[in-house]
């Protein structure tokens, strides 16, 4: 039987990396949507998903209800408004003298990311101008993260992994992430200099952060495995229990997040930090992980999710 699809490549990286595998799978394009037994409604998951784990704030409250907000560090919605009892809040608590992380709470480049020392320093920041507005998170920030040694010093590095979720197979966790590990030496009390502090893979223009490693080849990251599956697990569990009706669809579709994970020195922490949905996959060869994780990742995924076989992903429900 001829296996069809219909999908629109240049509408996102997801969509060109699937047409890209689904052809080398032997699938045959489609002109016509209802003839094809893939197409664009495959890739169109309820946004109630995708903003609840994208949007900082939206995440936040999220565990919070579910009661797993030990998953992530202290985190506060705050805006233009609330600031000022945000901040008479935070300083009432036990955690009145942590430095914290101010992050926009709907985007995932790096940008309009500020990291303070003390509440004095936020509240400095929120009387400023200009500023960027609208809603934001304010996170305990993590000062003394677990370091890679470099050749003379210790890089921050963050942890990431590739997750999908599905109305018709489950959602499943790929066995492989990477590591995004700072290109700057860590400077615990340099809050300015933010590439020491900050993974993204680019902070402000075309220029890397950081370098990526697949983590199955770092040692580091071995003795986390089994908390990042079952942390994974407890998220997949609370919203298929506050979203149910989301995977009670007849229609198959998938959803790819990559969720982003840090460790803190004290107690060797766990923590998740952030979820993008739809992250920037690459779809060039020349990327350094295309052939050992991007590859195998639309392999198995095309596998799991649309051919309904076996494979290497890790199933979390």
């Amino acid at each position: 039987m001829m296996r069809k699809f219909h999908l629109a490549e240049e509408k996102s990286p997801t969509h060109a990396n699937l047409t890209r595998f689904l052809k080398a799978e032997g699938w045959k394009p489609s002109k016509f949507s209802a003839l094809a037994s893939v197409n664009e409604d495959w890739l169109r998951f309820s946004p109630l998903i995708s903003e609840t784990l994208e949007y900082k704030h939206l995440l936040a409250s999220f565990l919070q209800e579910n009661h797993l907000e030990h998953l992530m560090p202290k985190t506060f919605y705050i805006d233009d408004q609330i600031w000022p009892f945000v901040l008479a809040n935070v300083g009432n608590s036990q955690s009145a003298n942590f430095p914290w992380i101010l992050k926009p709470s709907m985007l995932n480049n790096g940008q309009h990311i500020h990291i303070f020392h003390d509440l004095n320093d936020v509240e400095a920041h929120f009387l400023s101008h200009p500023r960027m507005g609208g809603p934001q998170v304010l996170q305990r920030y993590i000062d003394r993260p677990q370091l890679i040694q470099g050749p003379t010093f210790g890089h921050k590095f963050s942890i990431r992994e590739l997750l999908v979720v599905s109305t018709h197979a489950g959602s499943a966790l790929f066995p492989s992430g990477y590591l995004n590990i700072a290109l700057k030496p860590y400077q615990e009390d340099n809050f300015n200099l933010l590439e020491a502090h900050l993974t993204n893979e680019h902070l402000s223009d075309e220029r890397l952060n950081v370098v990526q490693r697949l983590s199955d080849d770092m040692a580091i990251f071995q003795p986390y495995k089994q908390g990042i599956i079952s942390m994974c697990q407890l998220v997949v569990k609370s919203l298929k229990k506050q979203f149910a009706t989301v995977w009670h669809d007849s229609q198959p579709r998938i959803a790819c997040f990559g969720f982003d994970f840090m460790i803190e020195a004290e107690g060797n922490k766990l923590w998740l930090l952030e979820v993008n949905h739809g992250p920037c996959f690459p779809v060039d060869d020349s990327h350094p992980l295309f052939d050992v994780l991007y590859r195998p990742f639309w392999q198995q995924l095309i596998k799991r999710f649309i051919d309904r076989e076996p494979s290497n992903f890790i199933a979390l429900d």
